[in-house]
């Protein structure tokens, strides 16, 4: 499995449906942990990183995880080029 995210790694935040299902994903978290103090949160399969940037401002620290190297490789780009520092 790991071909073949790497190979569509670079189009991943380009498809709707991934945003769609990602602000989806991250409204339902938002809701269950409301009103609680959640400051780590550990994202398995975290691809180029699209939840963990919708949780950003939740969460004071993010780990991301994932098989693909090339997603992994572009979720750092995002962060880096965003300049967070909670999100690892």
């Amino acid at each position: 499995m790991t071909n073949h995210f790497d190979q569509v790694a670079h189009d991943w935040d380009k498809n709707q449906m991934h945003i769609q299902r990602t602000n989806a994903i991250a409204k339902e978290l938002l809701k269950i942990t409301k009103n609680k103090n959640i400051t780590k949160a550990l994202e398995f399969g975290a691809g180029t990183g699209l939840l963990s940037f919708a949780l950003k401002d939740f969460i004071h620290e993010i780990t991301l995880m994932d098989s693909s190297s090339e997603m992994i490789s572009i979720a750092r780009n995002k962060v880096n080029d965003a300049g967070l520092t909670n999100i690892n």
